[in-house]
């Protein structure tokens, strides 16, 4: 049963040097989905997350790596389900193999058309153990939103103000007069509030 989760690559090759691989989950929906991790051979692997929540309209990388180097080829299976309802939404075969000038020739060898495939339970080997984790908007993580907006807002405030000069003017406007060093800082600040919300 498939879905419409992405899921990249299909086929997960490890180089001859045996370096951690990626495995890229998108979820398109407007609604968060819960990710679980199965493998034929649970020991031979170590993922940074094995299962987790994946918010609306964002990606997670996981990254995968390989603790049993004679190995051949495995499979992992991902089971993806709706995090407020647990409605299975579907699930995806990802193939996993070793690159080998000779790697080819013995699965073809070894495969059987009638094999039946047994998925078991990954653990975090190598990795913090996080039973579950939630992967939420990084704005999130800050302490009070408001105050990123709080910060945009002042910026603005302070460039649109009128420029200090030597000129003669009435008290009242000198008063809202800013110096040239507070508006560098005000844009300086801007433009950094504004790269946040905008890869938020």
């Amino acid at each position: 049963m498939g879905s419409l989760v992405f899921i990249y690559p299909q086929h997960i090759e490890f180089p001859e040097t045996f370096e951690a691989q990626t495995i890229s989950i998108f979820n398109p929906y407007d609604f968060s989905i819960n990710f679980h991790f199965e493998c034929t051979k649970p020991n031979a692997f170590s993922l940074s997350a094995t299962e987790g929540e994946i918010q609306a309209k964002h990606s997670l990388d996981i990254s995968v790596n390989l603790l049993d180097k004679t190995i051949i080829e495995a499979k992992f299976q991902v089971h993806i389900n709706v995090a407020s309802k647990g409605k299975k939404l579907g699930e995806k075969i990802l193939k996993v193999s070793i690159k080998s000038d000779h790697s080819s020739d013995v699965v073809h060898h070894r495969k059987s058309p009638h094999k039946v495939e047994h998925f078991q339970e990954l653990t975090n080997v190598g990795f913090e153990p996080k039973s579950k984790i939630d992967y939420k908007l990084q704005m999130d993580k800050v302490p009070n939103e408001y105050f990123v907006y709080a910060a945009l807002i002042i910026c603005i405030i302070i460039l649109m103000l009128p420029h200090e000069d030597n000129s003669d003017s009435q008290a009242q406007t000198r008063l809202l007069e800013v110096g040239v060093n507070l508006k560098l800082a005000a844009a300086y600040v801007l433009g950094i509030v504004t790269v946040f919300l905008i890869r938020n």
